[in-house]
């Protein structure tokens, strides 16, 4: 399932990881190959409170290369597709 535009979340201002990986795991691409992993270091997150040093490392080069792909509008998030949309009912 892919959000639409103005569902995508701004990113978190907070500075923990638990709200960094859920931002990641609802703007990544669905074809992205390091979805899955981010999504076991949300689950990691979640129950620890954190990241290992090595796990931040790792989600840390995600986080990068999604975030610039966020603010050049590039994620799939971004891009309306309209035989996607249902047009039919509430606008």
């Amino acid at each position: 399932m892919r959000l639409l535009p103005h569902q995508v979340p701004d990113v978190p201002e907070t500075r923990l990881w638990r709200d960094a990986l859920r931002w990641l795991v609802m703007v990544m691409d669905e074809d992205d190959p390091d979805l899955p992993y981010i999504a076991v270091l949300l689950q990691r997150a979640l129950i620890d409170g954190g990241l290992s040093p090595d796990q931040g490392k790792e989600a840390n080069e995600t986080l990068l290369r999604v975030y610039a792909a966020w603010c050049a509008g590039t994620l799939e998030c971004w891009r309306p597709d309209l035989a996607d949309m249902d047009t039919e009912g509430q606008a």
